[in-house]
């Protein structure tokens, strides 16, 4: 029984050890606060997130997939292959009926480049101009891609928010789509949520608790 205990105990500092650090594809470095809060209350503290400033000579990772899953996955394996840290790395899009699913995976650049979320809504509440039907929603995906035994793993989560698109922008906080973004059961849009609020309810943040879900098996078992 002792012995299987210290295996266990070995087995659990290996991969602290692995996940000492962990590369966020992402120039945002605000997501490091969130992930860190979010893994504090899972019981894991010590992991080092890195972002894509701490590698400024590292080209931004192509986005030819035909789905958020396959954009999220195409960058996390790049910027693991380039730096050989675990990688975390996400694709977000909303994704609306009555536009048979558009913006979706072009939500950032929707109205163009450079992207610009105004020009974004106003594209978007003009093509929806005398619709009634105005359901929509919002959908990440989350590749985690790390290495165990010399083999490459490949995870995948993904968190929906189910809604409608208003009239009209409102709200201030938030970004992208957030002020025309009511999801179900709210009289709000995304943007009059504070943070904390939005959270507890975002598809980003649905994402997020199934890989630290997973995260913390894999740590522990």
């Amino acid at each position: 029984m002792q012995l299987l205990k210290q295996k266990a105990s070995l087995q659990t500092k290996s991969m602290q050890n692995l996940f000492s650090q962990i590369l966020l594809g992402t120039y945002n470095s605000s997501k490091i606060l969130e992930l860190q809060k979010r893994l504090v209350t899972a019981g894991i503290n010590h992991i080092e997130f890195l972002t894509l400033h701490d590698f400024p000579q590292i080209p931004i990772a192509p986005e030819h997939g035909n789905t958020l899953e396959e954009n999220a996955l195409v960058k996390a394996l790049y910027y693991f292959q380039k730096t050989q840290i675990p990688t975390l790395s996400d694709d977000t899009g909303l994704f609306i009926e009555a536009l048979h699913g558009a913006p979706g995976i072009h939500s950032a650049y929707y109205a163009g480049f450079p992207a610009s979320a105004q020009k974004n809504i106003q594209k978007v509440l003009k093509e929806l101009e005398g619709i009634s039907s105005r359901s929509a929603y919002f959908e990440t995906a989350i590749a985690f891609v790390y290495p165990v035994e010399g083999q490459i793993q490949k995870r995948v989560y993904k968190g929906r928010l189910q809604g409608m698109i208003t009239q009209a922008p409102c709200g201030q906080y938030g970004f992208g789509y957030d002020p025309i973004f009511q999801p179900i059961n709210e009289s709000r849009t995304l943007a009059e949520m504070s943070l904390q609020e939005k959270n507890l309810i975002s598809h980003r943040s649905k994402a997020l608790s199934l890989w630290i879900d997973e995260l913390c098996q894999i740590i522990m078992n």
